[in-house]
């Protein structure tokens, strides 16, 4: 099978099981997140209540989504989406293309 057969376009959608577990905040920006669309951090954090957007960011990305980030404005502004679910650990150091992390390692 090749890659281009395995790509799904779908949004994908946690078992039942896992997104209970997941906490509130998680949850909030998974289901914000999951259009697809670009949301800024500041958004994130008004929707979900949490201070601690790059955390769940984070949280999602070791679920196994591909979420790049992308910095605008005159500070970095941040801003996240869901690409895909990749089904495994996401967070590395190459992650994405804008984010500080790149400098890592």
């Amino acid at each position: 099978m090749t890659q281009q057969q395995m790509f799904d376009p779908r949004p994908f959608l946690p078992e039942p099981q896992d997104y209970n577990r997941w906490s509130g905040h998680r949850r909030k920006i998974f289901e914000v997140l999951r259009d697809m669309n670009w949301h800024s951090r500041e958004e994130l954090a008004e929707i979900s209540g949490s201070l601690q957007v790059a955390s769940r960011i984070s949280q999602l990305r070791k679920a196994g989504y591909r979420i790049p980030c992308d910095r605008t404005g005159e500070y970095g502004d941040s801003s996240y989406k869901i690409m895909e679910f990749a089904g495994y650990d996401t967070t590395n150091p190459k992650h994405c293309d804008t984010c500080i992390c790149q400098n890592v390692g």
